[in-house]
């Protein structure tokens, strides 16, 4: 499914592997990343929502506003790209 980052809205409790433009094929990688800070802007909305992207942007960390938890390198075809990993903050169970 693709759609713009502004209009995503949480279903659950679980997160959402993106795999956004990597900048390969546009001309401009201003627009990257702003497309990056925009993904990252929406979704400190949900600070129990995990995030996994995958690009080869090697500014997507900045772009996105944040640390990422985990990253792995991968290869898309012949492209070097990182699958970027954000785990969502756990939330408490209730006392019984």
């Amino acid at each position: 499914m693709q759609r713009d980052a502004a209009d995503f809205k949480p279903k659950g409790d679980f997160g959402v592997v993106g795999n956004p433009p990597y900048g390969e094929r546009l001309e401009d990688a201003r627009e990257v990343h702003q497309l990056y800070r925009k993904i990252g802007n929406e979704f400190r909305e949900f600070p129990y929502y995990s995030v996994y992207m995958i690009t080869s942007y090697v500014e997507f960390e900045k772009a996105f506003g944040r640390p990422t938890t985990k990253r792995r390198k991968l290869y898309n075809g012949n492209i070097e790209v990182q699958f970027y990993q954000y785990y969502g903050l756990r939330r408490k169970r209730p006392q019984a």
